[in-house]
């Protein structure tokens, strides 16, 4: 299944995965766009993506979204919390009931 199909919801690329990689069919970036980028990775093909967007090709939201969920871990909760994270959540509380005790 792809993540995004040319002219599909406006889109200006054509991405979905292969045995090889991720593949950026008929990529305008690549000579008389008879060829094709291949990432190896969903994060290489985020960085690639961004280029079209830089260059002012229309790269549905979703085909970002999706190749965002396929890096493993992406969805996983960040466990345990960074410190910045603890203190803040901590700071908010103590707030809170200082505005509203009880």
């Amino acid at each position: 299944m792809s993540y995004c199909r040319f002219a599909w919801d406006g889109s200006d690329v054509y991405v979905y995965p292969s045995a090889h990689g991720i593949v950026c069919s008929g990529c305008r970036f690549e000579k008389n766009f008879a060829g094709d980028f291949t990432a190896g990775t969903p994060e290489e093909m985020i960085a690639h993506l961004a280029l079209h967007r830089r260059a002012g090709h229309y790269v549905p939201p979703y085909a970002v979204e999706a190749l965002w969920l396929d890096i493993p871990g992406a969805g996983d909760p960040v466990n345990p919390e960074p410190e910045e994270l603890a203190r803040v959540k901590k700071m908010i509380e103590e707030r809170k009931a200082h505005e509203h005790p009880q």
